[in-house]
């Protein structure tokens, strides 16, 4: 028994040692696949959305590390950077907080250059009611159009209207250049001057159209992107034009599976107005019928007539089979009571006899 015993003793430390050595082993694995510290650089992340104008503090950031090739430029490291400023624009959560998305310290409004984009300019355009100006507000998109007189002396051959700019984004309207989250009134109010965000060719275009004729723009969808290619118009190739609206296409509808839906119900209502009711056949002519009762002695018999051929416009008419056939009952002769018979008139009595016959001799 204690031979047997050792045995089952040096197994299970056998087993022990090879358990502890595979467990060091997989320790030692996942020390190994931990990146190095070298390999990653420190950088201050939004630890929530930060609106545009908050105040940053320390409890709103974090620092976290990232791969040095993913490190976007402008990241700030350290959260002394960030503090005490304020957004420029919105923050997402979890975003790296660049500099170029924050204010200057000790900031407490945004001015608005700080919108405009890095190699853009804002050109101010005159407006009136007529090109829209109480309906664009900042941040729509609007088709710049020019309308040139003729006028030799500035190379203007004939009267023209062009499209020169397309989707372009408005800075501001008047002295506006952020939409009133509460949607007051203001908001509608009639502008003077429309703020356009372009190029520096864009704005050369814009400056130069101004000099030369009527600047107006042309309010557009904001999903809209594309560039239509338009040649301009003139007054010759105007005269004797006729275009029509696209009415399925007038009507946007944010939400494409109702549109299906709908579409599927219109097209249904107009297959069925359109469908015209079949016309519903003439009735054919019915023969006129015609009642008789015919007496033959003691027999009487209902029969009916009936018109021959009333489709053919010829009219003839037959006898049809007895509807109806009684025998009259026969009269039982009434015999008066005697001495109630009147007697034969004196002229009866004196009246001779006809067709030879002769008078009672008696």
């Amino acid at each position: 028994m204690r031979a047997k015993s050792a045995v089952l003793l040096l197994l299970a430390l056998g087993c022990g040692l090879v358990a502890a050595i595979g467990v060091t082993q997989v320790i030692s694995k996942d020390t190994g696949s931990t990146p190095e510290t070298a390999d990653a650089s420190p950088i201050i992340v939004a630890l929530r959305d930060i609106a545009p104008g908050e105040l940053i503090t320390p409890q709103l950031v974090r620092a976290e590390p990232w791969p040095k090739e993913k490190v976007p430029g402008g990241a700030l490291a350290k959260v002394e950077d960030v503090q005490g400023c304020r957004a420029r624009t919105e923050i997402l959560e979890g975003e790296p907080i660049r500099e170029q998305k924050l204010l200057g310290k000790g900031a407490t409004q945004q001015t608005p250059t700080d919108y405009i984009p890095k190699g853009y300019r804002v050109v101010g355009v005159k407006v009136d009611l007529v090109s829209g100006a109480g309906l664009i507000r900042p941040g729509d998109r609007v088709d710049v159009l020019v309308n040139f007189k003729r006028n030799s002396s500035n190379d203007v051959l004939e009267n023209r209207t062009q499209t020169i700019l397309q989707d372009i984004k408005v800075f501001a309207v008047d002295d506006v250049f952020k939409v009133n989250s509460a949607g007051n009134e203001e908001d509608s109010q009639v502008a003077k001057t429309i703020s356009l965000v372009v190029t520096p060719q864009q704005a050369e275009m814009l400056m130069m159209a101004g000099e030369l004729g009527k600047v107006q723009l042309v309010m557009r969808s904001p999903g809209d992107a594309e560039v239509a290619q338009t040649k301009g118009i003139t007054p010759s190739e105007l005269l004797g034009k006729r275009e029509a609206g696209d009415r399925g296409k007038e009507t946007p509808n944010p939400d494409p599976d109702a549109s299906k839906s709908d579409k599927g119900i219109f097209d249904l209502l107009g297959q069925m107005r359109s469908k015209k009711p079949e016309p519903t056949p003439p009735p054919a002519p019915r023969a006129a019928t015609w009642g008789i009762r015919v007496i033959d002695g003691p027999t009487v018999n209902d029969v009916t007539l009936e018109e021959t051929d009333p489709a053919g416009g010829v009219t003839g008419w037959r006898v049809g089979a007895p509807s109806v056939a009684t025998v009259a009952t026969p009269v039982a002769p009434v015999v008066a009571p005697a001495g109630l018979v009147d007697p034969q008139p004196k002229e009866e009595q004196d009246k001779p006899a006809q067709d030879g016959a002769k008078p009672d001799a008696n």
